[in-house]
């Protein structure tokens, strides 16, 4: 046998080989449908693929078949691992909690505050009633219904109002939201907010509120107080005054007051009122 001879038959015998193996194998021959969760595969369960069907790694360990959602419900691949091993993932509804909260409605959140951050940092952006140039500090006296006017220059709802306790002491203040009469004076009453404390802690206080404004409109801030109460508060200078100046030789005047007893804010704003050019300083959030 000559060296043609030799090597057409040992070609011969490695197809040979081949096939055995691929019939060891349990492949039809070269080409057929590789289905890596049919019968020929040891690792994994039998089965054929159907539409949505997923592949999954078991605890055996093998392979197995997670069935698709076929609910009329918008579902996701949840998997909560122990911190040391994961876990088969489960079809399952969004919860609390599993987008961040200013994203999700369910957790309290709003759309708009989803996109108060930048990369990886929230903030959230408050806003003044005044144009003062600056805060600083002033007592409010109690039995005294103080407002300032607030611009809405759309229709907007807000979450929060908010102002600053510069020194405890023992007592409330109310604050609520009035319309404009059209005359540049609070006229009715919109809402009655709820009351904070004026005792410890000093600092940020907070209500929460979900009140829609009607814009471009007037509004009012308002509060009134049980104590004389010393608190964070807008100045006057050098601000664009909505109010006027109640003397052309000194500063603007950024609001006003009324006589009124403490207690639930009145439907109509009193009348016989004091301009002033140092108030309690408000802030507001917006959620939409």
């Amino acid at each position: 046998m000559n060296t043609a001879d030799e090597i057409k038959q040992l070609r011969q015998e490695v197809t040979r080989i081949n096939f055995l193996l691929m019939q060891l194998r349990g492949s039809a021959g070269p080409g057929a449908a590789h289905n890596l969760l049919s019968a020929m595969h040891a690792d994994s369960t039998p089965a054929s693929p159907v539409l949505g069907d997923v592949i999954v790694a078991g605890a055996a360990p093998a392979w197995k078949r997670k069935a698709g959602n076929i609910t009329a419900t918008r579902k996701f691949l949840r998997q909560v691992g122990t911190g040391a091993v994961s876990d088969e993932p489960e079809w399952d509804t969004l919860q609390p909690g599993d987008l961040m909260g200013a994203l999700n409605p369910l957790s309290g959140g709003t759309p708009l505050e989803y996109w108060r951050h930048w990369g990886a940092t929230n903030y959230v952006s408050w806003y003044a009633p005044t144009f003062a140039p600056g805060t600083t500090t002033g007592t409010m006296t109690k039995d005294q219904l103080y407002a300032v006017p607030f611009s809405c220059p759309k229709n907007i709802t807000l979450d929060r109002i908010a102002c600053r306790l510069n020194t405890a002491v023992a007592g409330n203040a109310r604050i609520g939201i009035y319309t404009d009469g059209g005359n540049i004076y609070p006229a009715s009453l919109v809402l009655d907010a709820g009351t904070i404390s004026t005792a410890a802690p000093t600092g940020l206080k907070t209500l929460t509120i979900n009140q829609a404004l009607v814009g471009p409109a007037l509004y009012w801030l308002v509060i009134v107080f049980s104590a004389n109460t010393s608190m964070v508060c807008s100045q006057g200078g050098g601000t664009i005054s909505i109010v006027g100046f109640f003397d052309p030789t000194v500063v603007a005047t950024i609001g006003l007051w009324a006589a009124f007893a403490y207690g639930a804010l009145p439907a109509n704003f009193p009348g016989s009122p004091t301009l002033v050019s140092v108030i309690n300083a408000f802030w507001v959030r917006l959620s939409a």
